[in-house]
């Protein structure tokens, strides 16, 4: 039994969130050479573990009114943007993958299909991941470009 339209749409959404989320994580640590899994994540002005209720992608941020819960400092409108764009665009993908003619040459998702647009989400993951660096700081790091370069020789072969 195949699952319904608005399933699907609704997982991908919620995927796209948490890799959103990850990808703030990547955003903020990466150029500054911090770990990406250790520590949790924290408050940067007052430096208190942000609680697992309050670090739910869009949500969290919606309901604390883009504050910390501690010392009240304002929460970047950047974690907000960027989990919301990571799941448009993933949506967005699906959709125009499995939903439009635009498929030529991309099989239907269970007939593998969903290789192809996994490897795609997690090149347009890092490129989000890059520009938003890039915003910020004015540089892109290399690491990202080789991850996109594997993953890009991982899918062409």
């Amino acid at each position: 039994m195949q699952a319904p339209d608005w399933i699907w749409f609704v997982f991908i959404f919620a995927f796209g969130c948490c890799v959103g989320s990850f990808l703030n994580v990547v955003i903020y640590r990466l150029p500054r050479d911090k770990s990406l899994v250790k520590p949790g994540s924290a408050c940067p002005s007052c430096g208190r573990h942000i609680r697992f209720y309050d670090n739910i992608p869009l949500i969290s941020w919606l309901v604390l009114a883009a504050k910390c819960r501690y010392c009240k400092s304002p929460i970047s409108p950047r974690y907000f943007i960027i989990e919301l764009i990571t799941s448009l665009v993933f949506i967005g993908l699906f959709y125009l993958y499995f939903y439009t003619d635009f498929r030529e040459g991309i099989p239907p998702f269970s007939a593998g299909g969903w290789i192809v647009y996994l490897l795609h989400i997690i090149m347009l993951a890092a490129f989000i991941a890059a520009s938003a660096i890039d915003m910020e700081l004015w540089i892109i790091p290399l690491s990202i470009c080789w991850f996109v370069t594997v993953v890009g020789l991982i899918g062409s072969s």
